[in-house]
């Protein structure tokens, strides 16, 4: 039974990270910035973590490897602050497929402070991790780049037309 327990918890994590950014994208349309949004996120998995800590009856607190958790602390909301800017850009979905790409630059990380190549499985894996976002990347990016240039087009054509109201509203001051 423990063997289905991890693939469990990391399915859940998984799917956790793809619920953040529909989160923060709706608080953004709320009226909250980014930093409101990615500050509560971190406040509140905070006392669900001192929830946790109370509900395990935990009598003696250890700060053994203390370090180790600072610094995996610190680049996980490192990693959350910067997802969070990065859908003032981007829609949600692509957030997401970039967010973990961490998959195979771990991976590469790891055969490069091994110094070993990497074996048949974690090749595999990582050429159809590539292979999935150059496809997804391809599908999505042309109509990201469309979108973008309407929205240019658009900020451009109603500039345009209060321009030629305002002129048209001097000449009849004129006339």
């Amino acid at each position: 039974m423990k063997m289905y327990v991890y693939p469990l918890l990391i399915i859940i994590a998984a799917s956790s990270y793809g619920v953040v950014s529909t989160i923060i994208k709706l608080a953004m349309r709320s009226g909250f910035s980014v930093s409101e949004a990615v500050t509560s996120q971190f406040f509140i998995g905070f006392c669900i973590a001192v929830c946790i800590f109370f509900l395990t009856n935990r009598s003696k607190l250890s700060f053994k490897g203390v370090e180790i958790l600072i610094f995996a602390g610190v680049l996980t909301g490192l990693t959350n602050i910067l997802h969070g800017r990065s859908l003032n850009f981007l829609p949600a979905s692509m957030a997401v497929v970039l967010l973990f790409q961490f998959t195979w630059i771990g991976m590469l990380i790891s055969c490069i402070t091994k110094r070993r190549f990497p074996n048949r499985s974690e090749t595999v894996t990582t050429l159809q991790i590539v292979g999935i976002v150059t496809i997804i990347l391809g599908m999505s990016l042309p109509t990201m780049l469309d979108r973008k240039r309407l929205v240019i087009k658009n900020k451009t054509s109603k500039q345009n037309a209060k321009n030629q109201s305002n002129m048209f509203v001097e000449l009849k001051k004129h006339i």
